[in-house]
């Protein structure tokens, strides 16, 4: 959607900015956003979903669910529509972070204070949110791609849920799904040891679905890059 004012406020009118070869990316919150847009806009070439369940699958009945990290949800006085998500650097690495699998200094500026606030509406509408993009999830069709990433400790989106809403894209979206599970693993991967393993993933991926960059970019160093959790 493209604006006639200088904010999302003033009048809005589609956009015309389609591209055959634009890559979209989301990653936690961001992955909400993403799931939901190809199957309504149909104007990408493939959508990357990384850190949250899209869809509002749910595990079968008695599966055991790990408890999800805790949120300190803190009014910011200065901004009532807007909370403290995290007050700690420790609130933020609990949040975030598996030790075993952690570059500790890319962890340690990940998690510096002070932090963003976040809005609420992010919490309020979980609802609205899941079943528009269940019903998004189910217009992809064939013409998009779409690649599911999570770590196998993310206790956002842990193995249980991540699986669950693999299997919904299966059945729903009529598209070519993937979906990949890094190994020690916490919610912000980027500050793990396997992100190589992630970014040379994903490289061989849009090569296999023919969107390869028209400069072939050079494969980033990884040591093991092994992933026993491919689908």
């Amino acid at each position: 959607m493209t604006t006639d004012g200088r904010d999302c406020s003033a009048p809005q009118r589609p956009g015309r900015l389609a591209s055959p070869s634009v890559v979209i990316i989301g990653h936690s919150a961001g992955g909400w956003i993403v799931s939901g847009y190809p199957g309504t806009y149909h104007d990408v070439a493939a959508m990357i979903q990384a850190d949250i369940n899209g869809s509002n699958a749910q595990p079968p009945p008695g599966t055991p669910i790990p408890p999800g990290p805790t949120v300190s949800i803190i009014p910011d006085p200065n901004h009532p529509d807007y909370f403290e998500f995290f007050q700690t650097r420790q609130d933020c690495e609990n949040f975030n972070v598996y030790p075993p699998g952690e570059v500790a200094y890319v962890v340690q500026i990940a998690c510096a204070p002070p932090f963003l606030d976040s809005p609420f509406g992010e919490f309020l509408d979980f609802g609205v949110k899941f079943t528009q993009n269940d019903a998004a999830i189910s217009a992809i069709g064939p013409s998009i791609p779409v690649l599911l990433t999570s770590g196998d400790h993310d206790g956002v989106d842990p193995p249980v849920d991540a699986q669950a809403d693999y299997l919904y894209y299966q059945q729903h979206c009529g598209c070519d799904v993937t979906k990949l599970v890094l190994p020690n693993t916490a919610h912000l991967f980027m500050v793990h040891q396997s992100l190589p393993l992630w970014v040379n993933y994903v490289v061989g991926w849009l090569s296999a679905k023919r969107l390869a960059p028209s400069r072939p970019r050079p494969l980033v160093p990884c040591t093991d890059c092994v992933v026993p959790f491919l689908r």
